[in-house]
C-alpha cells in the first residue's frame, strides 16, 4: 500500500471532490499539483463543488501554517461486492473491486455498464440491489434483463454462489434468523410478513377499512436473508474500524462504507481496512454464519484460498 503525507491526502480529497475519485493516486496527486494556484477557479467545474470548496480552504489554511480541523472520507468500491468477494475467496470479484491490484483503479460498475452499452449512473442501482435478491431490473426488457443477468454470473462468481447459499438457508418455519459477528455481536432477524386486515369500524356507520401492519411470522420468501447477512458483516467492518482507530489514538467517522479522519491519519485508516478484510478473508465466516442460521454443520469450499495474501497488497481497497 502506498503511503502519503497528511497534505499529499488533503491534496487527494480536494482531487476526489473534483471528480477524480476513479484515477490513480498518482494521477490525481498530479492534477493537484497542476492546479494548486487555481483551485478557487475552479469551484463550480468541480463535481461536489461545496466538499471542494471545504478541501481548498483547507489546503489554504495548511499553507498558511494553521490547523484545520479538516475530516476527509475515503469510501470501499463496492462494498457489498467487497465483502461478498471476501467471504467466498472470489479473485475476480475482488480484482474488480481493487481488492487486488492491477495497477489501476478499477471501476465495478463501469465496466458492467460498458458490456450493457449504459451509463455507470444507469447501471449502478441494478448492480447493488441484483446482489441483494432484486430479481428484475426495473426497465429492462427480456433481452437486457438476460444479457445482465450473463454479465453479474461471468463477472461476480463468488457474489453469486454466496447469494445462493444464503438464500438456501432460510427457513420457511422460523420467526427469526440469528448469526454472530466475530465481535460477538447477535444478527437477530425477525421474519416479518406484511398483512392486510379488513377492520369494521362501529362509529363510521360499519365501514369497513383495510390495514397493513407487520406481522412477525413464517413465509416463504428468502430475499431480506441475503442483503442482511451481508450489511451484518459491513456493520461488523466499521465497528472493528472504530475501535482500531481509537486504540490508536484518532477519531474516525463512518457513514457506511465511507471513513472519514484528518489527512494525517489516512493512512491508519486504510491499513486498518485492508488488515480487517485479510482477516475476514482468512476466516470460515460465511461457513459459520450458515452453520448457526441453519442449525447444522455447514462445510464451504472457497473459490480460492490466495485471496488474503492479495488483500495485503491492494491499493484502492478504500478510495
Amino acid at each position: 500500500m502506498q503511503r502519503f503525507t497528511g497534505r499529499e491526502y488533503l491534496l487527494i480529497d480536494i482531487a476526489n471532490a473534483f471528480g477524480l475519485d476513479k484515477c490513480t493516486w498518482i494521477v490525481r496527486l498530479a492534477w493537484a499539483y497542476l492546479q494548486v494556484q487555481h483551485f478557487e477557479d475552479l469551484v463550480e467545474e468541480a463535481d461536489d463543488k461545496y466538499l471542494y470548496a471545504k478541501a481548498v480552504n483547507a489546503w489554504r489554511q495548511v499553507e498558511a501554517g494553521n490547523p484545520t480541523g479538516h475530516i476527509m472520507f475515503l469510501d470501499s468500491t463496492a462494498s457489498g461486492l467487497q465483502l461478498m468477494a471476501v467471504l467466498s475467496g472470489c479473485l475476480a470479484t475482488a480484482k474488480a473491486t481493487n481488492l487486488i491490484n492491477t495497477g489501476m483503479r478499477e471501476d465495478v460498475y463501469m465496466a458492467i455498464a460498458e458490456g450493457m452499452e449504459m451509463t455507470r449512473n444507469e447501471i449502478k442501482k441494478p448492480l447493488m440491489t441484483t446482489f441483494y435478491n432484486k430479481q428484475s431490473v426495473d426497465g429492462f426488457n427480456e433481452s437486457q434483463q438476460e444479457h445482465f443477468d450473463i454479465l453479474c454470473s461471468e463477472a461476480f462468481p463468488g457474489p453469486v454462489s454466496v447469494l445462493g447459499l444464503v438464500n438456501d438457508a432460510w427457513d420457511n418455519t422460523a420467526l427469526y434468523h440469528q448469526w454472530t459477528l466475530p465481535d460477538g455481536h447477535i444478527a437477530h432477524k425477525k421474519v416479518v410478513e406484511t398483512v392486510m386486515t379488513s377492520v369494521e369500524v362501529d362509529e363510521l356507520e360499519h365501514t369497513s377499512v383495510t390495514v397493513a401492519w407487520a406481522a412477525n411470522q413464517a413465509k416463504d420468501w428468502y430475499g431480506s436473508l441475503a442483503p442482511d447477512v451481508v450489511h451484518s458483516v459491513d456493520a461488523y467492518v466499521a465497528r472493528e474500524m472504530v475501535r482500531r482507530a481509537t486504540a490508536q489514538e484518532f477519531q474516525l467517522v463512518t457513514i457506511h462504507d465511507a471513513f472519514g479522519a484528518c489527512p494525517n491519519h489516512m493512512n491508519k485508516v486504510r491499513q486498518n481496512y485492508i488488515d480487517i478484510l485479510v482477516e475476514i478473508a482468512e476466516s470460515n465466516l460465511l461457513q459459520d454464519i450458515l452453520s448457526e442460521i441453519t442449525g447444522e454443520s455447514v462445510q464451504l469450499t472457497k473459490d480460492s484460498y490466495d485471496l488474503p495474501k492479495y488483500i495485503k497488497e491492494s491499493e484502492y481497497a478504500l478510495s
